[in-house]
């Protein structure tokens, strides 16, 4: 067995950088759970959202990739974007001031943005978010799907539970039907 220690002896500096390297990374799994779980007034919870906003400025200063054209994707990445626009732009429009508040928004802020990424012209538009649960501005989001009518695709999830091991038991949660009856699609 002396291969072992003169392997060890000469690969000292790799496994000391390895071990270092594994003791940090789960160092940082423990802090981003524990992040996760916390109140929104703890430390950890400012240092994660510190990260996502570092990670949102990486990505757009970043190295661009090239972009397909017929395809935009909007994405949520962050909790509050009051830091994006004045106060005055908020008061000026109902979607900005819901956006302000932390998510889920309005279905006000859907509403207009289906309206204007109908009037850009977009063949679909897909959301995927489950908006299950009937809201106080659930008529105004249904006129806006309803005016753009087979452009809207509203998201869905099935749950999977094993009654046994032969079966397994699907529910779907779907739009409220308020919402989905002028959808072009639900899935």
């Amino acid at each position: 067995m002396p291969w072992i220690s003169t392997l060890l002896l000469r690969h000292r500096s790799q496994l000391v950088t390895a071990g270092l390297c594994a003791m940090s990374g789960l160092l940082w799994v423990i802090l981003w759970v524990g992040a996760l779980k916390a109140d929104s007034g703890s430390l950890l919870l400012k240092l994660l959202q510190v990260e996502w906003q570092v990670q949102d400025w990486a990505l757009r200063n970043g190295p661009q990739a090239p972009r397909a054209q017929e395809l935009v994707y909007l994405g949520i990445d962050n909790p509050n974007y009051s830091y994006q626009y004045s106060e005055e732009e908020a008061a000026a429009s109902k979607p900005l001031a819901a956006m302000s508040r932390d998510f889920p928004w309005s279905r006000l802020v859907w509403a207009e943005l289906i309206d204007k990424l109908a009037a850009a012209g977009v063949r679909a538009i897909v959301i995927d978010i489950l908006f299950s649960s009937a809201s106080e501005q659930d008529a105004v989001f249904a006129a806006a799907i309803h005016r753009h009518a087979g452009l809207v695709v509203l998201g869905a999830n099935i749950n999977l539970s094993n009654v046994n091991e032969a079966h397994t038991f699907h529910t779907m949660l779907t739009p409220s039907p308020s919402l989905s009856g002028g959808a072009g699609g639900v899935g």
